[in-house]
């Protein structure tokens, strides 16, 4: 079982309201609880496709990741939302690549990404947004 066992609604209200927040600006912080809001919306609509109420109910392995070109592929996303273009960022002082699941620990931290790589991470994060609202 996770710590913390969200259940469906949860998720479902905590992609709502980090979905409200991140609209508020363009820091990185606000991206920091977009990639949040696109993680619970992801995981809130995986409990619901499998007919699931909590996320305990799930493997540990499955739920309990920030990958969320795995999460988005779990859904049956298209592949434009999972693919190898959407899985790496640069780090902007040392220049490294992080995968993309990594992304919330360089907001978390405060280590500057490249910016064209940045841009690129949010606005793919906001189209993972858009599908998870569609479905």
């Amino acid at each position: 079982m996770p710590d913390v066992d969200a259940g469906f609604t949860e998720l479902e209200q905590a992609f709502k309201a980090h979905s409200r927040e991140a609209k508020k600006g363009t820091s990185p912080s606000h991206f920091l609880i977009l990639f949040y809001a696109v993680e619970c919306g992801l995981k809130s609509r995986i409990l619901r496709m499998r007919r699931l109420n909590r996320i305990g109910q799930m493997e540990k392995s499955e739920i309990e990741v920030h990958d969320l070109r795995h999460l988005a592929s779990m859904l049956g996303l298209s592949a434009s939302l999972t693919s190898e273009k959407a899985s790496a960022f640069r780090l902007k002082k040392s220049k490294s690549s992080r995968p993309i699941e990594h992304a919330h620990l360089a907001w978390r931290y405060g280590v500057a990404m490249n910016k064209e790589d940045e841009e690129k991470l949010v606005n793919w994060l906001k189209k993972l947004q858009q599908k998870i609202r569609k479905k």
